[in-house]
């Protein structure tokens, strides 16, 4: 009984709590943004203005990761969102890449995907293919990668094992782009 109770006045707390939060919203005329619409600005807002960025898209694997700030001599942007997926980046692509005009683009995604993204996952590269010359897709799934690898959390990397993958990419990087005598800075 005393259980029953507990777990009514949970559920009337939480919806409580919503009814609150939007009202509170609705009287500041603050809007509140989830964690994509907020790395979403940040990418356009790091795109602007660049010329021929290279672009690394991908989930949290990507967005934590110390990406170098330039490579090749092209500025490199980090366009990771946690918790995306394959389609979101469906939807976001056309949208991120409206102004720019990427030298590359690497795709690190997969981690989050149910396992029948296959067929999403060569449409945006063939999306991606229409928008910038070299194209690289580098798995964020467990394969490749050590038990030892992982935070506790049993998803994200070390940062020993990220410092591994992202030279794994720059290298790729290095040797698709064409006169990259430039390093990485």
């Amino acid at each position: 009984m005393l259980a029953a109770l507990f777990f009514v006045a949970l559920v009337a707390s939480i919806f409580e709590l919503q009814r609150v939060r939007a009202r509170f919203g609705e009287v500041t005329r603050h809007h509140f943004h989830d964690h994509q619409d907020v790395r979403e600005f940040i990418i356009r807002a790091r795109l602007d203005g660049l010329d021929s960025p290279i672009i690394v898209f991908g989930d949290s694997l990507v967005e934590m990761a110390e990406l170098p700030k330039s490579l090749c001599g092209k500025p490199v942007v980090n366009a990771g969102i946690g918790g995306s997926q394959t389609s979101d980046f469906m939807r976001l692509v056309p949208k991120l890449l409206e102004h720019s005009k990427p030298s590359a683009v690497v795709i690190a995604l997969g981690a989050n995907d149910p396992s029948e993204n296959a067929k999403q996952a060569s449409d945006l590269v063939r999306q991606l293919r229409k928008l910038a010359p070299i194209v690289l897709a580098m798995p964020t799934t467990r394969d490749g990668f050590a038990a030892g690898d992982f935070l506790k959390d049993g998803i994200h990397l070390t940062r020993e094992a990220s410092v591994m993958w992202v030279s794994k990419i720059t290298g790729a990087l290095e040797r698709s782009i064409q006169n990259c005598d430039q390093g990485l800075k």
